[in-house]
């Protein structure tokens, strides 16, 4: 306190110096004539005392005055300062430094919003954009799900989905459409509907003339919706009503031929696992001598779901190897070394694909079984799902996948071990459809590779 007070009286004593006690005109002019020599003592030291004053006024002038009585100089040449460089700055940054993906958007936009006639949907163009993105990606299996279509996805990567529950094909002998399949746990199995079945009507829309699609496409997908259906069976016509509730899918069908187990895998979800579980162990309880898995026309699904299935079968070893863009390869999934100690066989076609692939391809390579059938598809790749910010998601292709040699299959498939092509019986009642056991050339040369 007492040198900001010391300090005051010396920057007062600087302002009077310089302006309470002005001199006269007169008297400026005669100091600057009279020589040094001409000066009394008194009044160089009255010189020397004035001008040390006005040094000390003329720092604290800078001191204090800058700082209290001079702000609006430097703040006006920053802000002058400002204005000339900021619009220079925002060029700069948007020619050379902004994604030119969001200028060519900003530039969409700005003529949208000045010449557009109708209104816009905010949210519509910005899932537009994010589709058109990936769309750019020229990548087949890239795909921007909005907050609904990932709703939906999810759900049936759990294995639950909303539907009657059943298979439909148009049987190719009568040609009227025919449940091939009824769900074990679905609202066509409450209500009674049986493999076999012809369907006539539903809701009182009556399917003569209607493609399979048509005919899916009367079934709602929403729970609680009530559904009637007029079906023929044996020559009986009969009229089976339910209410639609959400179930779980049949991914696994399992059966015995003869002494051998047979195991249907027709996609990889959340439930494929304990549902091939529980086949396995079935299969195993009625002493089945070898193993036959059909995975034609199974596009795959879940790699996680995959690895847990082989992780039931396979000793001891590595399951899943993933090349990045960088070419380095990862060791992704183990099993342990608990398996199965019976012979396979692995039942493959040109629908064989993905995470389908992944089976075959770790079956042959653990020398645990052979492919019977035709080459597998030639998705040798793996997408990952990336969930956004918005309840929306991107699942993009992020790596390649190798076998134990480091060799990939992408776009050429997996030679079978035993080559079969399917005869005309087969391909006309078609796999998993109508065709019977007997008439399923590829399946009896799997039975008789087994013994």
């Amino acid at each position: 306190m007492e040198q900001q007070e010391q300090q005051r009286n010396v920057w007062q004593q600087g302002e009077n110096v310089k302006g309470r006690h002005p001199e006269t005109q007169q008297q400026r002019l005669s100091k600057r004539k009279r020589p040094m020599g001409q000066r009394s003592t008194e009044e160089l030291n009255q010189s020397e005392e004035q001008q040390q004053l006005r040094s000390k006024g003329r720092v604290m002038f800078w001191r204090r005055g800058h700082a209290i009585g001079n702000w609006k100089r430097p703040l006006l040449l920053i802000l002058a300062t400002m204005l000339v460089t900021a619009p220079l700055t925002l060029l700069v940054h948007y020619f050379f430094f902004e994604d030119p993906v969001v200028r060519k958007l900003r530039a969409v936009e700005a003529v949208v919003d000045r010449y557009f006639l109708y209104d816009t949907d905010q949210g519509l163009l910005e899932n537009a954009a994010a589709a058109g993105y990936l769309q750019g990606l020229e990548d087949d299996y890239a795909y921007y799900y909005d907050p609904d279509a990932y709703a939906q996805k999810q759900q049936s990567d759990q294995g639950k989905i909303v539907n009657f529950g059943i298979t439909i094909a148009i049987h190719p002998d009568a040609g009227l459409l025919t449940v091939s399949y009824v769900h074990r746990n679905s609202p066509a199995k409450q209500a009674g509907v049986q493999a076999g079945d012809v369907l006539t009507a539903i809701n009182g829309v009556q399917l003569a003339g209607k493609t399979q699609q048509e005919c899916a496409d009367l079934i709602a997908k929403e729970e609680g919706t009530q559904l009637t259906v007029d079906i023929q069976r044996d020559g009986e016509a009969l009229q089976l009503s339910t209410t639609l509730f959400t179930y779980e899918e049949d991914c696994v069908i399992w059966r015995k031929i003869g002494q051998t187990g047979y195991i249907r895998i027709t996609t990889f979800n959340d439930v494929t696992f304990e549902q091939f579980e529980q086949a396995l162990q079935d299969l195993q309880q009625q002493n089945v001598t070898g193993l036959v898995f059909d995975l034609r026309n199974n596009l795959g699904g879940s790699v996680d779901a995959v690895c847990d299935v082989l992780d039931l079968l396979l000793p001891e070893g590595v399951l899943l190897r993933i090349q990045d863009k960088n070419g380095t390869i990862t060791e992704a999934e183990y099993s342990d070394a608990n398996g199965v100690d019976l012979p396979m066989a692995v039942l493959t076609n040109a629908y064989t694909a993905s995470s389908a692939e992944i089976f075959c391809m770790n079956i042959r390579d653990f020398q645990r079984g052979e492919l019977v059938g035709t080459t597998t598809y030639g998705k040798g790749i793996i997408q990952t799902t990336y969930t956004l910010y918005d309840e929306t998601a991107v699942k993009i292709t992020t790596g390649q996948i190798v076998d134990r040699h480091g060799n990939s299959y992408h776009g050429t498939g997996l030679q079978p071990d035993v080559e079969v092509e399917p005869d005309a019986v087969s391909q006309k009642y078609g796999v998993g459809v109508f065709c019977t056991d007997a008439q399923d050339v590829v399946l009896q040369t799997a039975l008789q590779t087994l013994q």
